[in-house]
């Protein structure tokens, strides 16, 4: 791909606030006459959340359906017919997470072409704690979190689970600081996210198996994914009936 220098005038919510602004002032981009872009990271098996942040600055696809691209991780879609002016604007940051698990030692995230040039600006890679998102049974129910690491922060297994209509999630925190909660459908999709701010303690509040739009999810498993200031701190697994 080629790279570029770029410039923003707003950032997405989607962005955390300790991402640098500085991802946005660079891109690469994937000409149509070149091969697909592609990235192969080399990693540890396991479950990653993977972070994208995209910012589109051409006033060629300064509209929505000028510039469409898919992104697939490990070989799976997760990003279909990908429009960022349409998500976010133009000229505006924003992030897209997904959740992908390893088992060949190597991320592989690819771009396809759509409608005019993939574009990308950063790359965002964290561990999710004992985690899988392609199994749900027995044990590997219960909360996975690294307690030595992260002493006082700890998911809880929602209840009831599996659950048909709502379910509780609950966490602990031993201090204020912000808390995001993403969830994620069975091929790593991320379909429902809440961010706020936490007191020290126990907190606990109702989902109702809904997406961002509000629309009813499907029956399956899903994964719940906890994150601090400090990181990923925990992450549980989800059955819808």
């Amino acid at each position: 791909g080629n790279t570029g220098g770029t410039s923003f005038n707003s950032i997405d919510p989607s962005v955390p606030v300790t991402t640098p602004t500085a991802v946005f002032t660079s891109e690469r981009w994937d000409p149509g006459s070149a091969p697909e872009m592609e990235w192969d990271f080399p990693v540890t098996n396991g479950t990653y959340e993977v972070r994208l942040y995209f910012m589109n600055s051409y006033g060629g696809t300064a509209q929505p359906g000028q510039r469409i691209f898919d992104v697939a991780l490990e070989g799976n879609v997760l990003l279909d017919d990908y429009d960022i002016v349409a998500d976010a604007g133009h000229k505006a940051g924003v992030m897209k997470s997904m959740l992908v698990t390893v088992n060949d030692g190597s991320l592989d995230i690819d771009f396809v072409h759509v409608v005019e040039n993939p574009l990308l600006n950063g790359i965002e890679i964290l561990a999710v704690p004992n985690a899988s998102i392609s199994s749900f049974g027995g044990q590997e129910n219960q909360s996975s979190v690294k307690k030595d690491l992260f002493p006082g922060y700890e998911l809880k297994q929602n209840y009831p689970n599996p659950f048909m209509e709502e379910t509780v999630l609950e966490f602990e925190v031993p201090q204020s600081g912000t808390v995001r909660l993403g969830i994620y459908n069975q091929i790593g999709q991320l379909v429902w996210e809440s961010t706020g701010e936490y007191p020290a303690g126990r907190h606990a509040f109702t989902w109702n198996g809904s997406d961002m739009n509000g629309d009813e999810l499907s029956s399956g498993m899903y994964h719940c994914v906890m994150e601090t200031n400090h990181g990923i701190v925990g992450s549980i697994k989800l059955l819808k009936q």
